[in-house]
């Protein structure tokens, strides 16, 4: 079996995997979405590798939150990533951070945005530095409590407080998918 007939079958089996929840459950009449003082937990992951499999890499993304009201969230993210080539180091980095989000009720889909702070560290090959941004996403709930995640947000780095006006520009996108849970 060649590596792209391998990818369509790994595409297929996670698009089955991911429409079932949601073509098993169609009665709109369900309250969707969190309630005030609800916990919400999310999980998500990726991976990357070249076509002949000797370097990739992984990243694992987990987030625990608190609805203070139906919209506001606040709570942590925690990203990890590891990358192994051939030819370069090894390289392990974490990032975490505290956020306060504000979600939308839209029914079903449930779109926030937000901000941001933490640290990101790793090993000697990554810079320790502040992270500080905005974030945004949408979350569709496939069941009353169950949801798909679709996240972004923009990271910039800074050595101290006062580098955080400097530093805007030095930054980096975090995208993410996932599954999450509210209880």
């Amino acid at each position: 079996m060649n590596t792209a007939h391998a990818l369509r079958h790994v595409f297929l089996v996670a698009a089955l995997c991911l429409a079932s929840p949601i073509a098993a459950h169609e009665d709109d009449e369900d309250d969707y979405g969190p309630d005030d003082g609800d916990w919400e937990f999310t999980l998500g992951a990726a991976g990357n590798s070249d076509n002949e499999f000797s370097s990739g890499g992984f990243s694992l993304n987990t987030s625990l939150g608190y609805f203070l009201t139906e919209g506001f969230e606040l709570g942590a993210r925690h990203q990890m990533s590891y990358f192994d080539a051939d030819d370069a180091e090894s390289v392990f980095a974490a990032t975490t951070r505290g956020f306060l989000d504000y979600n939308f009720d839209l029914d079903r889909f449930r779109p926030y945005l937000g901000v941001n702070i933490g640290g990101r560290y790793g090993n000697e090959e990554v810079d320790e530095t502040g992270t500080l941004g905005p974030e945004w996403g949408l979350k569709f709930f496939a069941r009353e409590k169950t949801f798909l995640i679709a996240s972004m947000e923009y990271q910039w780095f800074f050595e101290e407080v006062d580098d955080i006006d400097d530093s805007a520009d030095d930054g980096a996108f975090v995208y993410g998918l996932g599954i999450g849970f509210n209880f």
